[in-house]
């Protein structure tokens, strides 16, 4: 399984077992590449680090809330209805 991030020359595929956690650091201007993060800590049980990312993302405007609440990776977690809610 792979991650695609379309940044603004081409698309990079990124496998699910690189540090795409360390990635997000390097691309804070690609909302794509910091939310597939999100869901990689997600998917994790590193919940604090992606409830802290995805609200970073909220605050930037980096991604919608009907987008996530219908994301199967988070929008089940309660952790994540309560940002929605917020």
């Amino acid at each position: 399984m792979c991650w695609v991030c379309q940044t603004r020359s081409s698309p990079v595929i990124i496998p699910t077992r690189c540090k795409l956690v360390q990635l997000h650091h390097c691309a804070p201007s690609f909302p794509l590449v910091r939310y597939n993060a999100t869901c990689m800590l997600a998917l994790a049980n590193r919940d604090e680090e992606a409830c802290n990312l995805l609200g970073q993302l909220f605050a930037c405007g980096g991604v919608s809330r009907v987008d996530v609440a219908n994301d199967p990776d988070l929008g089940g977690r309660l952790w994540v209805q309560g940002l929605l809610s917020s």
